[in-house]
């Protein structure tokens, strides 16, 4: 991207901070952002958008690293995780819509493993609502692998909740991404 793309401008905010206020809209009462040690200016962007920064003593390699220390970090802080999901959300996906995160806790339902996973027009996106049982496999998840392959090995425990949010398939990994995103935007009334 050339830039820190969670900082870039988003809807009178910045990307990760519209990402946040649409969490808490939904109800979300615990986010957790896994960042870099070195990102002192997101780290300032996360705390004023009202989330948890998670920094690392060393820079995680992967995601699946990032969500494994997160996990750990959000478990030693919550009362008790038994019963209750969490939600993954990779933090470039800026436009996903606090009716996407209802929509899945809706069909959420304590106790029942289970992973539920946002479509539109039939394709799967994010964020992913895990059931609290599935924090303590990401660890055990093969260094080659990604979250993709916790998904695979419990198809069994899959939902799928149709949303009309096409948020929830794209993403802002280039400048041109970040363009077609605002030109989108601009023509939304």
């Amino acid at each position: 991207m050339g830039q820190p793309k969670l900082l870039l401008p988003w809807r009178g905010s910045t990307v990760i901070a519209h990402l946040v206020g649409e969490l808490r809209a939904a109800g979300v009462t615990e986010v957790f952002v896994v960042l870099r040690s070195s990102d002192e200016a997101l780290h300032a962007a996360v705390v004023a958008a009202h989330a948890i920064p998670v920094q690392p003593p060393s820079d995680p390699p992967d995601m699946r690293t990032s969500v494994e220390y997160g996990l750990k970090i959000a478990g030693t802080q919550a009362d008790d995780l038994t019963g209750r999901g969490w939600l993954l959300i990779p933090a470039d996906h800026p436009i996903v819509s606090r009716t996407t995160v209802s929509a899945l806790q809706a069909s959420f339902r304590p106790g029942i493993r289970q992973i539920l996973i946002p479509t539109y027009a039939g394709q799967r996106g994010h964020p992913t609502l895990f059931s609290s049982d599935f924090a303590a496999e990401v660890g055990s998840i093969p260094a080659d692998c990604g979250l993709n392959w916790l998904v695979r090995k419990n198809a069994a425990a899959i939902q799928e909740v149709p949303v009309a949010d096409s948020g929830v398939i794209i993403d802002l990994d280039t400048p041109e991404d970040y363009q077609a995103l605002l030109n989108r935007d601009s023509q939304i009334p």
